[in-house]
């Protein structure tokens, strides 16, 4: 999973609001509940992850998710009444802590009616740390009863529209760190909830597209021609024309070379006691009407009869199984990208903090460099004029001396030079990160490996600085190497 920009303004937030040792502690348990979730299979773990690690690690007294589904029960639903759209509500789906049961009262909720409803409905979170008075929380006997002060609600929301609701109430008072803690992992969950769901949808269209190979099969739906022993063209049906985009008077006696130019006689089988489905079947990069590749699958076969050898080959197109492996091949990147999310915050962290102590520093020294400037030029206006009266001369002399001029002097261009030190180190962090997630091309491209090596060592850093250090020793004259820039990348840092 890839860390967004507001996740990771999120982590900042928390880091210059707390001590370092606490930071550490919640970004560990950050980490240790990402990586949790992405070995989740089901939405329905990944949710029970998530209530149980409020529970355990962040003070829950009980925790729920419910996310929007299909009306189900809406015969049975107590809160029928208040349901605007019996077509989609709030389906309980996980609850930990004091309160485990999904089936209650509350296991489905309307859209935009009581707290958790509204704040899927307004996609605006819900914070009160004091439940006992506030009328949003309905039943304040209740509360008081489990001796509950806290209560906060946060919107899960997906492409701008709402997915969920992850809540909680607690025994104590909800400070402003842990709030920024469970935005955060409000976010990761929606991330985790999006992976599941899309690992399962390219399960479903695996599975929907291998049903339809059988299909088309048993009704000769793949491209199907037939060659006479010298490669000329006999027949062809019609999926094979339109797969490459011919008509078939434009084929038919012509060679196959015309359609797989890297295909010859000697790549039919001669031997018939070997299994078509194991011994001839290979890939090919075929040629389309237009010039374009059209990378397929053929399956070689021939028959003899009316004195003369016929050649069959039965040819499926590959090109939708490309992309999917590529879009595969990049979803591991990014996995991996999330995976060192934690580490790349810390590193971004440290310069941020110096960067951002050098600019108070810098604020606080010019307040009063404008004190010593406002009292020049009282100076200069009554020098103007006449003699400067002693009182104005002593008043700037106190001034410049509680400004320490020559101190700023030194300190000051120190300040300057370190923030942009550190700017340069988070633009670099940034850099690498851009680079790595790229999803490159499929055609293999000059790349400079000294940058590709560097990227790997930038974005990988927080994972072996603690028990290695790493020397480089690259040649600033190697030439760029042909080469697939994803594939480097991922190489490297495998």
């Amino acid at each position: 999973m890839k860390i967004t920009g507001q996740a990771s303004a999120t982590i900042e937030n928390i880091t210059l609001a707390r001590p370092c040792e606490n930071v550490v502690a919640d970004l560990l348990a950050v980490n240790r509940l990402h990586k949790s979730l992405f070995a989740c299979q089901t939405v329905e773990s990944v949710a029970k992850t998530m209530t149980y690690t409020l529970v355990r690690d962040f003070g829950a007294y009980f925790a729920r998710l419910w996310l929007v589904r299909e009306g189900d029960v809406c015969g049975d639903c107590a809160l029928v009444g208040h349901c605007r759209d019996r077509a989609i509500c709030l389906h309980l789906i996980a609850s930990s802590g004091y309160y485990s049961q999904i089936d209650g009262t509350h296991r489905r909720i309307p859209l935009g009616s009581f707290k958790i409803g509204q704040i899927a409905g307004t996609g605006e979170r819900v914070i009160t740390n004091d439940v006992l008075s506030d009328e949003r929380i309905h039943n304040h006997g209740w509360a008081r009863e489990h001796r509950l002060r806290s209560f906060a609600g946060f919107p899960l929301i997906c492409d701008g529209r709402p997915m969920g609701v992850l809540a909680m109430f607690s025994q104590e008072e909800l400070p402003n760190h842990l709030l920024e803690i469970l935005e955060l992992l409000s976010q990761i969950g929606v991330a985790a909830l999006t992976a599941v769901a899309e690992r399962n949808a390219i399960d479903r269209v695996r599975r929907e597209r291998e049903e339809h190979t059988r299909a088309i099969v048993d009704t000769l739906g793949e491209g199907v021609l037939t060659t006479r022993s010298n490669g000329r063209i006999e027949s062809v049906n019609r999926a094979a024309l339109g797969m490459f985009g011919y008509r078939s008077e434009e084929i038919v006696g012509r060679n196959i070379s015309l359609l797989i130019p890297t295909l010859g006689l000697d790549d039919t089988p001669t031997d018939r006691s070997r299994s078509p489905s194991r011994s001839n079947r290979r890939e090919f990069e075929g040629r389309r009407r237009d010039g374009s590749p059209l990378p397929v699958q053929i399956t070689l076969g021939e028959f003899t009869g009316c004195g003369r050898r016929t050649l069959t080959a039965v040819v499926h197109d590959l090109t939708e199984r490309k992309q999917l492996e590529c879009e595969l091949v990049q979803a591991h990147k990014l996995e991996a990208v999330g995976q060192l999310a934690a580490g790349i915050a810390h590193e971004i962290n440290t310069p941020n903090q110096y960067v951002s102590d050098n600019v108070h520093f810098l604020q606080g020294a010019f307040q009063e460099l404008l004190a010593v400037l406002s009292i020049a030029r009282r100076i200069a206006a009554v020098a103007e004029e006449g003699e400067i009266p002693s009182p104005l001369l002593q008043e700037f002399q106190t001034s410049a001396s509680q400004a320490d001029i020559d101190y700023l002097q030194e300190e000051i261009p120190c300040s300057l030079e370190q923030s942009l030190e550190g700017l340069e180190h988070i633009a670099r962090i940034v850099r690498a990160m851009k680079a790595f997630s790229h999803p490159g091309t499929e055609d293999k491209s000059p790349i400079d490996l000294n940058a590709a090596i560097d990227t790997s060592i930038t974005v990988s850093r927080n994972e072996w600085k603690y028990v290695a250090d790493m020397e480089t020793d690259l040649d600033p004259e190697l030439p760029p190497v042909p080469a697939l820039p994803g594939e480097i990348n991922q190489v490297l840092l495998n």
